[in-house]
């Protein structure tokens, strides 16, 4: 009878009954084997065992497959993996320089390892002098070398304005007290100018203007003081003083305020002489027949 109750099979052999003790390569790799081996696959089972034992130890130390034997690396493996100081000779002849103007002397690098002295002067010789040529090293400049960036004269570098030169307060009113006279000159002079009553206007290419004439010169002299009083008033410095600024600025409005009263009077007196040119015109007046009584 089974554990569950029913017959079990005629054929059917327990695990106890065929139980065999298991070689030690067997024992070793027991899990490959099925849950109640017979004896014909414990015994093909042990026969892969020593073809496999067998091929593993014909198998080279060098083998990549190989995991159970260390792996002592000929001279020839990992040739790319050796730091080595680079010579100085070497570094002359690849141009190694570094930016403040000396060589390198601690600059490792990534090179092949030679078992002999000829054949790296053969290297030498035959390879192409290119940046990756067997003996050009990664870098070529220490840490400790200038940055490629001190060429370039620090571009990120903040420029500021040169500071500006310290002005005495006695020289900031002596400018402000020489803007106060010209507005008080320009007051004297606006205050005794007199608009003429009549005006030569002349006809040009570019449209009416003032003639050059003796009634005209009083209002071109008033323009012309206007202007360079401006052009004055533009030229003198503030010393970056506030003061001053104000003061200008306050001269500018009024010298510009009356340059504008200037040119609306010389548009009112325009405007009254061609109205009093039309009036002067002669005019045709057309009346209407008287119609004879019937």
């Amino acid at each position: 009878m089974s554990t569950y109750g029913y017959p079990a099979a005629t054929n059917y052999q327990s695990p106890q009954s065929s139980f065999q003790p298991l070689s030690p390569a067997m024992s070793h790799t027991y899990p490959y084997l099925p849950h109640n081996p017979n004896p014909s696959e414990i015994e093909s089972y042990n026969r892969r065992q020593a073809q496999s034992q067998t091929a593993r130890l014909a198998r080279p130390a060098n083998s990549k497959h190989d995991h159970s034997t260390p792996q002592h690396p000929t001279p020839n493996q990992n040739r790319f993996l050796n730091v080595e100081t680079i010579p100085t000779y070497h570094r002359r002849r690849m141009g190694g320089h570094t930016r403040t103007g000396s060589h390198s002397s601690n600059a490792p690098s990534l090179t092949r390892s030679y078992s002999s002295g000829e054949e790296e002067d053969e290297l030498l010789r035959t390879s192409p002098n290119t940046p990756y040529s067997a003996k050009v090293a990664l870098w070529q400049d220490a840490v400790q070398a200038a940055s490629p960036y001190d060429e370039f004269g620090y571009l990120g570098k903040r420029h500021y304005e040169p500071a500006r030169a310290h002005i005495s307060e006695a020289h900031i009113d002596n400018t402000c007290l020489a803007i106060e006279q010209m507005v008080y000159e320009l007051n004297e002079r606006v205050l005794a100018f007199t608009f003429p009553k009549h005006l030569d206007i002349e006809e040009t290419a570019n449209g009416q203007r003032l003639a050059y004439t003796t009634r005209n010169k009083p209002v071109l002299e008033h323009r012309e003081y206007l202007e360079r009083l401006l052009t004055k008033l533009d030229e003198t410095p503030s010393y970056g003083s506030q003061r001053i600024v104000e003061t200008r600025r306050e001269a500018a409005r009024i010298a510009n305020q009356q340059l504008d009263q200037l040119e609306r009077m010389e548009k009112m007196m325009r405007h009254n002489l061609h109205y009093e040119q039309w009036k002067k015109t002669p005019r045709i007046h057309v009346t209407e027949p008287e119609l004879a009584p019937l």
